[in-house]
């Protein structure tokens, strides 16, 4: 009888013991009736690299990974709260100097037409008193108060465009649906800010820019010295509400021009 069954089985003893080794693996991973097409396709799932962001160890998402967030395009949105005042103060007052030193004597021509009532304004009338002025005075007289617009300039752009970026945060400006109005706003208080703090110094700018250096003011310190003492503290600040009716608008459709062109040109750049 063994021996029957000797020559019975074991011919197939190897084939048996590979399919119960193949049954024992089924029951122990979940038993009768699964797939094993399932778990491979799950080995692949699995095998499949997670990206993480560099901020964070979470997972990215599909959106994020493929760049389509306005804010991930703007890396000035990523700085902390202090590197962004540091920045705005430094950028502001530098392009703030640059453009103000390149149009200075153009703007000295057009403060000397403003007060002068005498000589209507008109384009050869233009040229005709900056020649007179490089004739008479020298070349350097035709950048003459600009000492004293970069003393008013460098600060007012310098807290300007800092301003700005602190109220577009303080008001979520592309946070809502009203979000052009708040761009518009934050433009105009980022003005209005920067304005009131360097109001005296435009005011000694426009007084070193029309007097020459004989019969006027020879430097901003004795502006403000004569000021105070011959006209008292408040002529410092005349004629500053008429000016803030002027820098609303003007800041304010200034920055929001300047943010809406922006995320256009970042929208289209990143095909949202």
């Amino acid at each position: 009888m063994a021996t029957n069954l000797k020559s019975l089985f074991g011919g197939t003893a190897g084939g048996e013991a590979s399919s119960m080794a193949a049954v024992v693996a089924v029951g122990v991973t979940g038993g009768g009736g699964h797939d094993p097409t399932s778990s491979s396709s799950k080995t692949r799932e699995t095998d499949k690299p997670i990206e993480y962001s560099s901020s964070s160890s979470t997972p990215k998402s599909s959106a994020s990974s493929s760049g389509t967030s306005p804010n991930q395009s703007q890396p000035h949105q990523r700085l902390k709260n202090r590197d962004l005042v540091i920045t705005s103060l430094i950028a502001g007052a530098t392009a703030g100097a640059l453009a103000k030193t390149t149009i200075a004597p153009l703007d000295r021509t057009k403060i000397n037409f403003q007060i002068n009532k005498d000589v209507p304004y008109s384009f050869r009338a233009a040229l005709l008193f900056l020649h007179k002025t490089y004739t008479h005075e020298g070349f350097l007289a035709l950048w003459r108060g600009n000492s004293a617009t970069m003393a008013r300039i460098i600060p007012y752009s310098a807290i300007q465009f800092t301003a700005h970026e602190q109220w577009k945060k303080l008001l979520q400006v592309d946070l809502h649906d009203d979000t052009k109005v708040r761009r518009f706003m934050a433009g105009a208080l980022a003005g209005i800010t920067s304005q009131s703090l360097t109001y005296p110094l435009d005011l000694a700018r426009a007084r070193m820019a029309v007097t020459d250096k004989y019969s006027g003011y020879r430097t901003l310190r004795e502006v403000f010295v004569k000021i105070w003492q011959c006209e008292g503290p408040r002529t410092l600040y005349r004629g500053y509400w008429a000016t803030i009716l002027g820098v609303i608008p003007y800041a304010g459709t200034s920055f929001f021009t300047y943010d809406t062109l922006k995320k256009e040109y970042y929208s289209k750049l990143i095909g949202v």
